[in-house]
């Protein structure tokens, strides 16, 4: 049976890939293409298993469910970029998943997205900001991310130890920006199917400046998964009611102007321990 797991890493073209291009794939079998938002993965029995780390698995509950996710006459592939990490927690959960992944599916391929360092943590705080979170960038780094989740380098490692090289095709965000036919048909090569004709649209754009103000405010208006106080909201696919109003292409035509790191750290000890973490990458890789 082939397994193709698309594990993330999040924020590096995950969305455009499932909805874009995975979607529209005929000679495969997409796992969790009806999921339409998180609250139904948590309830889906393969996602609870991998990210639910308290629960141990055993081969019984394997045997008795995972084969009525998978087809024995083409390529499974299993796309979820929260299988990397998850993001707004401080623990470093990643070889923890990635041990269960392991166990559930001891012989697969595996695709991996990577980023430069500096702009996925930028987005990766955008995406807190999207979601619903309320700390500044300096609260973010000291309270909710772990740097260590950006070192992909010895995530990478640990998948050649257990899948071998050749069975990990690793791509770059910045390289799928620019030479998106190129990388799309590398990875169809890779799963071994086709290529689909797919659209290119932006996908999950975020927050320009004056946009990460605005909904930093009204985020501590609303209850959200990561922030606890506020007014409940039945949202779908995290939109909160103010992220339908900064999303649309109006408001970015005025106010989504570009956000770098620098424009994001008010702390000196927090930019110090930045250009440290990152200096301390380059020497590493």
């Amino acid at each position: 049976m082939n397994i193709v797991l698309h594990l993330g890493l999040p924020k590096t073209g995950s969305t455009f890939l499932q909805f874009d291009v995975f979607s529209h794939m005929k000679d495969i079998n997409l796992v969790f293409k009806d999921i339409k938002n998180m609250q139904e993965a948590f309830n889906d029995w393969l996602f609870s298993t991998i990210k639910i780390t308290k629960k141990p698995i055993d081969s019984k509950t394997i045997n008795e469910h995972l084969p009525s996710y998978l087809s024995e006459n083409v390529s499974n592939l299993i796309s979820q970029e929260n299988f990397y990490c998850s993001m707004f927690v401080k623990n470093d959960d990643r070889f923890i998943l990635l041990e269960r992944i392991n166990k559930l599916f001891p012989r697969a391929k595996v695709i991996l997205g990577i980023r430069d360092k500096k702009k996925l943590l930028v987005s990766w705080y955008k995406q807190y900001v999207a979601v619903g979170g309320t700390l500044s960038f300096d609260g973010f780094i000291e309270n909710v991310m772990n740097l260590n989740k950006l070192n992909y380098e010895e995530y990478i490692e640990r998948l050649i130890e257990l899948y071998g090289r050749k069975y990990l095709y690793v791509y770059d965000f910045e390289n799928l920006i620019r030479q998106r036919k190129k990388i799309v048909n590398e990875i169809c090569d890779f799963i071994g199917c086709q290529v689909p004709q797919y659209n290119v649209r932006k996908r999950n754009v975020g927050f320009g400046k004056q946009e990460m103000k605005v909904a930093l405010f009204f985020n501590n208006f609303f209850k959200s998964q990561v922030h606890e106080k506020g007014i409940p909201y039945p949202y779908t696919r995290f939109l909160l009611p103010h992220r339908y109003i900064l999303r649309s292409g109006l408001t970015r035509k005025f106010f989504g102007s570009k956000i770098e790191l620098d424009d994001l750290i008010f702390s000196k000890e927090i930019k110090n321990n930045l250009n440290l973490f990152f200096k301390n990458q380059l020497a590493k890789h």
